[in-house]
């Protein structure tokens, strides 16, 4: 957006992550990843909702939520959700256990103090031939 300011958007693409159709919500997200950075003060709204789809059965909604941590997290979205990241990188799909790798590699370089937490996750991950 070039410096231009994106408030208007950033509570609209909070209302889309919170659809309950996966096409709202992947263009809700594809918004979030643009529009905001670690300084939106929205971004703590969709804090929950992602938490929610972490933990949503469909592989591609939880993959939405690990993107957006990896994408654009804050320090205090991290911390609330580092326990959901490490349980998706032990899943049995490789995508969602890339994906949650990357959201990860965001987590520890915002809060380098949990990186202890990330031990047996990440070594399963290196011994992982995918």
């Amino acid at each position: 957006m070039l410096g231009y300011p994106t408030a208007f958007g950033q509570v609209e693409c909070t209302k889309l992550v919170a659809a309950p159709s996966y096409t709202e919500k992947r263009i809700g997200y594809l918004g979030i990843n643009m529009l905001m950075d670690q300084t939106s003060d929205v971004l703590m709204l969709v804090t929950n909702q992602i938490k929610r789809d972490l933990n949503a059965r469909e592989t591609y909604v939880s993959a939405l939520g690990l993107t957006a941590i990896a994408e654009c997290s804050t320090e205090e979205m991290c911390r609330e959700l580092y326990t959901e990241v490490i349980r998706l990188m032990r899943s049995s799909s490789s995508y969602i256990r890339t994906r949650a790798a990357l959201a990860a590699i965001r987590t520890i370089k915002n809060i380098p103090d949990v990186i202890e937490d990330f031990y047996e996750a990440i070594e399963q991950c290196l011994e992982d031939k995918h």
